[in-house]
């Protein structure tokens, strides 16, 4: 059955790199890191959505936050940013994206989190990356 796949680790736009992030549970889970748990932090995340070999995704994918809290998370479409620094001071963040234009290679997006100052450092399994998409015959 083909699917879609959604990745991490700095992807290349085009590209086949990245690591798979999993779904349902804890194995690879998007990370982030707060280097001063004092001071509010906000970091972005490059992501990618890619389809298996020879297939693509007609239309677009709907890329949501699910959750129990998702007011710390949110998504953007990648318009060609230079880094994260770029993609948090010019993306449109929200909730939810569409994605098109997904094949066989990384499409890029980009996550958000937003970490209150004085948050307890914890691992925060609530909130997870999820999709919808009709996936078709590369060649349809």
């Amino acid at each position: 059955m083909a699917q879609f796949h959604i990745y991490n680790n700095n992807p290349t736009a085009d590209g086949i790199d990245g690591d798979e992030l999993t779904y349902g549970s804890s194995l690879n889970p998007l990370k982030v890191y707060c280097p001063d748990i004092q001071q509010d932090y906000t970091s972005a995340i490059k992501c990618a959505i890619r389809c298996d070999p020879g297939y693509s995704i007609q239309g677009g994918a709907h890329i949501y936050l699910d959750g129990s809290d998702t007011s710390k998370w949110s998504l953007a479409n990648d318009n060609g940013y230079k880094g994260a620094s770029d993609a948090l001071a010019n993306a449109s963040w929200g909730s939810d994206i569409t994605v098109t234009g997904v094949s066989y290679v990384n499409t890029i997006f980009w996550a958000k989190a937003e970490i209150p100052a004085n948050t307890l450092w914890t691992e925060d399994t609530s909130v997870e990356l999820a999709a919808d998409a009709t996936i078709v015959g590369a060649g349809l």
